[in-house]
This record gives C-alpha cells, sequence and structure tokens, in this order.
C-alpha cells in the first residue's frame, strides 16, 4: 500500500513538473485566419509541437501585433496577395496585381522587429516575396504574362500546381531536407526578378526561378529561411517536414535564450 501511495505521488509530481516547468513557445504568423487555407499554418506546426501556441497577427489592430511581437519566438511569414509593386520600383503595374496595403504594412514592421530582435523567420509564397522587397530586391509582376514560363506556377482553379526544383547542395536549406531535387506544390503568379542584398537563391524551378533563398552572410542577422512553395500544406513530406522541424527548433533555441537573459 505504502509502495502504491510512493508511485502515485512521483507520477503527479513529474506531471506537474513537466506542466509547470515547461514555458509556452509562441509562434506568430503574419496572417493565419480568414481562409481555410491560412488554418494549415498552425497545423504544420503543431505536427511536430502540439503545444505550440499560434499568435494571429491579422486579426489584431496594428500597435496590438507589434507589441505581441516581443511575446514571440518565431515568425512565420505567410501566403497571400502580391506585395505593392511600388515598393520595389513598379507602381505603374499595380493594376496587374491583387494588393492588400494593410497587409504590406504590419508584415514589413513585423519583419523588421525580428530582424532587429533576432526572432528566426520562416516567410513562404508571400512571405518570401516580401523579404526579397524588404531586402532591396524585385519581383516579376506576372510570370505568365512576363516571362512566357513552360513551368506551371499557379492554376486557375483554386489548386495547386506542382513541379520539380533543383537545390544547391553547398546550402542551409540542403543540409536541413538533404535532396538534390524534389517536387514542390506551387501557387503563385509572381516570384523573385532581382534578389535582394545579402540573399543567397538555394533551390530553382526548371525555368530557372529562385524557388528557395537564405541569408549570403548571416553575422548579427537572425535564422531565415523563405521559400517560395506551400509547405504547410504539401503531402511530400520531404519538402515539408524537416522545414518545420528545423523551424521550431531554431524557435525554441531562441525562447531558451530569452530565458537565459
Amino acid at each position: 500500500m505504502r509502495r502504491t501511495k510512493i508511485i502515485i505521488i512521483f507520477i503527479f509530481f513529474v506531471f506537474f513538473a513537466n506542466t509547470f516547468g515547461r514555458e509556452e513557445i509562441r509562434i506568430a504568423v503574419s496572417k493565419a485566419s480568414g481562409h481555410v487555407a491560412y488554418s494549415h499554418y498552425g497545423k504544420w506546426l503543431k505536427s511536430i509541437d502540439k503545444d505550440i501556441e499560434i499568435v494571429d497577427l491579422y486579426a489584431m489592430p496594428y500597435l496590438e501585433a507589434l507589441k505581441e511581437m516581443g511575446n514571440v519566438s518565431g515568425l512565420i511569414l505567410s501566403g497571400g496577395p502580391d506585395v505593392h509593386p511600388g515598393r520595389f520600383g513598379k507602381s505603374s503595374d499595380s493594376s496587374r496585381c491583387e494588393i492588400e496595403l494593410d497587409r504590406d504594412t504590419l508584415e514589413f514592421a513585423v519583419y523588421n522587429f525580428a530582424l532587429e530582435n533576432k526572432i528566426p523567420i520562416l516567410g513562404i509564397c508571400r512571405g518570401m516575396q516580401l523579404i526579397n522587397v524588404a531586402h532591396r530586391g524585385s519581383l516579376v509582376i506576372d510570370l505568365p504574362s512576363d516571362k512566357g514560363t513552360d513551368t506551371l506556377h499557379q492554376n486557375k482553379k483554386p489548386y495547386d500546381s506542382f513541379h520539380n526544383i533543383i537545390l544547391d547542395e553547398s546550402t542551409l536549406f540542403y543540409s536541413i531536407v538533404k535532396l538534390r531535387e524534389g517536387i514542390v506544390n506551387s501557387n503563385h503568379h509572381q516570384g523573385v526578378d532581382k534578389l535582394g542584398a545579402n540573399l543567397r537563391a538555394s533551390s530553382w524551378s526548371g525555368d530557372g526561378l529562385i524557388e528557395s533563398f537564405e541569408w549570403k552572410n548571416q553575422a548579427n542577422l537572425p535564422w531565415m529561411l523563405a521559400v517560395q512553395w506551400h509547405p504547410e500544406r504539401l503531402e511530400n513530406e520531404a519538402l515539408s517536414r524537416p522545414i518545420a522541424f528545423e523551424f521550431v527548433r531554431q524557435v525554441k533555441n531562441n525562447q531558451f535564450k530569452k530565458e537565459a537573459k
């Protein structure tokens, strides 16, 4: 009887120690609601760690979202409409874009906050394009019209296209997924034109479009990876799950550093 009580007490001790001794991991997503597609980001991250809390920045007033960035340990810049072309010298092409000015304002601000505070960053689709523009890069306004590419990057219907990518084996991205090539999903009509300052391409589609990039020199900068496809809803786990796993690992490392200060 006494032994049984000791075992029960031990189990409760371990349970409460794990519950109360564990710091909450909070990850900001620039937009994580408003359409079923945005719900995939949280599900994807929680498949790595079910206790992660997703902070949906776009659902908050602007100033509250900026304040909330001080309470998170990671940032995902999610997919969505086009970055305003005036931000990269192509204002006259705005009629060919789907623009959301409030979202541009929010995401450039939270991206700069993440840079200044060394918060790990993952850019996905629009998020990748926004990072490129933030570093004085530019975008192709409309791939079918301006490039005439044979690679299908977007269907007219609301479904993903699929195409092959080739990876540079000397990059951070290759070290994460350990693949020379693979198939990704694709749903975008814009893409990187001029690559921004201190950015290095790490994979390309068959038509030469940059499909991912990272820092050329990470000195004094947070961990960052940007991909043009949607790993959060890609069934091919080889180019999805390792990205989520590494991002969550970097977020937890960042949280540990914050706690140690």
